[in-house]
């Protein structure tokens, strides 16, 4: 897991050097060889508009892998009544994303968190906002192994042990 920068423009300015570092080139080749892309976004109509112009440059960036949306402090107060399905018709519409995670706002829960020096689990484990993320997690980011057999060959389970030689 990788926490990347936000920034995806391209040094157009810096084109007549080529052998120049690039600011976001840790950023760009994190993404262009990433299997799992988690893109966040804040969920008001300044944080959607700011999320749709970078979307644009993601997807040219990360070419095949798996995207996965979040749109973190969904509230009524900020897109209107429905705020779910106003922020997902959104990202529809201008975005064309589908089944955007959408982590409701609990603003009371996040302050108990920080006030308490806790994680939100400990301080507020009933938070919608804690099920939201959650539930993410456990469905789309956690890889669960397929089950190996219970009964393994010998040479597997006494790797440790040279065989006798034969008499």
């Amino acid at each position: 897991m990788l926490d990347t920068g936000f920034s995806l423009e391209s040094d157009e300015e810096l084109t007549s050097d080529m052998l120049a570092p690039r600011r976001n080139a840790a950023t760009v080749t994190a993404l262009r060889v990433a299997d799992h892309v988690v893109a966040c976004g804040l969920a008001d109509p300044v944080g959607m508009a700011r999320f749709l112009r970078a979307w644009s440059d993601l997807t040219e960036v990360i070419g095949s892998s798996t995207v996965s949306v979040v749109m973190n402090q969904v509230r009524a107060s900020a897109v209107g009544l429905n705020p779910r399905g106003q922020v997902a018709a959104m990202l529809l519409r201008f975005g064309g994303i589908e089944s955007p995670i959408l982590v409701p706002h609990d603003q009371g829960a996040l302050d108990a968190a920080v006030l308490t020096g806790r994680s939100l689990r400990d301080a507020s484990p009933k938070s919608s906002a804690r099920a939201s993320i959650r539930r993410f997690v456990l469905e789309d980011l956690i890889v669960v192994p397929a089950r190996e057999s219970e009964r393994m060959p010998r040479r597997v389970r006494w790797r440790g042990r040279k065989a006798a030689p034969a008499t």
